[in-house]
């Protein structure tokens, strides 16, 4: 069973709190190319990885998408250990490739928190060497090859110079960090939630982290930015039939609540290509999900569906002409996830991209138009897949 402590699932058990009770991401990367440094551990992405790590046979054979899928998507030639679960995923370039995740059960599903860096050098993914005692990462992001951050459970924060990773000073130990915005090497901002429901932003700033909002009640899974003085915060609300905002910017001095005069109930993940090119996803009151657009200083919904992803849905791009958002399922009584849709924008239109349906997609990174990577896995199986789209302009 594939049981995650990511983003996504932790989305889907604040949707169900707040009916019954129980998102990458990226900014925009440097192509700068350059090795990764020494931080990887000897071997192929399955060497020395943990928990019954098996011989992770066929866990990333390169399955043909087939005639009648798009035939931009492949499945990278990988081989993962048993039981890992890969939740996100970003890159300097296309030889600079870093996804993070981890063990949230071993092989007897005995639930652990383990957390793994999977590094891909434009040849292979190798497992990279980590601090001792890392929890499972929902996030990693960066601004250059030697400049990247994973975050996850209990408040862990990781960095990588470009040698070896090593672990930040620590939050409050009792928040989930869910996404991660980098602005520069010395300030990092990191959206997470307690299991009490209770958000906060925090902002490495040189030397520390400091809390910088917090909310009550509404869990925050997306954050981004363009700079300093421009900064958005999704959040998924306690309350499914409240109409409290759940979109916050700040301004560099304070922050604020955004009103997109629909009925929301929840906003899922955020992303920007600039400050009036902004992307957000959001579940209404009426059990719809909405796509909303930031231009030209208005906020318009662009996108609806009739029924609610309540394993999330998410958004990220390379530039305002490339942005991909999809969705996914989440089925309480199975205890796993169900496919959703994958939709691309090409700057003029959206849309629904054919891929196979037995693909959960959980982490996506636009490298650059016609170029991007998906981390996830493939429901018939449940093992670990690192999806590639090429379709070179």
């Amino acid at each position: 069973m594939y049981i995650l402590f990511n983003k996504t699932l932790q989305i889907a058990l604040l949707l169900v709190i707040a009916c019954l009770w129980g998102c990458s991401v990226s900014d925009e990367s440097s192509e700068e190319s350059n090795d990764a440094g020494t931080g990887l551990d000897a071997g192929n992405a399955d060497s020395d990885a943990g928990p019954d790590a098996g011989d992770g046979d066929d866990a990333g054979a390169n399955h043909d998408a087939g005639p009648e899928y798009d035939p931009c998507w492949s499945v990278m030639d990988a081989s993962f250990p048993d039981n890992i679960e890969l939740t996100s995923i970003w890159g300097s370039s296309l030889d600079n490739v870093f996804s993070a995740g981890g063990w949230s059960v071993d092989e007897n599903h005995n639930v652990i928190n383990k957390g793994a860096v999977f590094f891909f050098d434009g040849n292979s993914w190798k497992k990279m060497s980590l601090p001792e005692n890392v929890s499972f990462l929902r996030a990693i992001n960066g601004k250059r090859w030697n400049s990247v951050y994973a975050a996850g459970n209990d408040s862990v924060v990781l960095q990588y110079n470009g040698e070896r990773w090593s672990s930040m000073e620590l939050m409050p130990n009792e928040f989930d960090i869910n996404d991660l915005w980098i602005n520069n090497e010395l300030n990092v901002y990191a959206a997470g939630t307690s299991l009490g429901m209770y958000g906060n932003v925090f902002h490495f700033n040189e030397s520390e982290w400091k809390s910088i909002l917090g909310l009550d009640g509404i869990g925050l899974t997306g954050i981004w930015g363009r700079s300093q003085k421009d900064i958005f915060v999704s959040g998924v609300g306690s309350n499914y039939q409240s109409s409290e905002s759940y979109l916050m910017h700040f301004n560099g001095i304070e922050w604020s609540e955004i009103n997109l005069d629909f009925d929301i109930s929840s906003c899922f993940d955020v992303w920007g290509n600039s400050t009036q090119d902004v992307f957000l996803t959001c579940a209404g009151l009426s059990e719809n999900l909405f796509l909303f657009h930031l231009h030209n200083s208005s906020w318009q919904m662009v996108m609806q569906q009739e029924s609610i992803p309540a394993g999330g849905a998410f958004i990220t791009g390379s530039d305002g002409y490339d942005v991909f958002f999809w969705g996914r399922y989440y089925d309480f009584n199975e205890n796993s996830f169900i496919p959703g849709p994958l939709y691309h924008f090409d700057g003029d239109a959206w849309s629904k991209m054919n891929i196979p349906e037995t693909w959960i997609i959980m982490g996506l990174w636009a490298a650059s138009e016609g170029e991007a990577f998906g981390v996830g896995y493939d429901s018939e199986d449940e093992k670990a897949r690192i999806f590639r789209y090429s379709c070179g302009q």
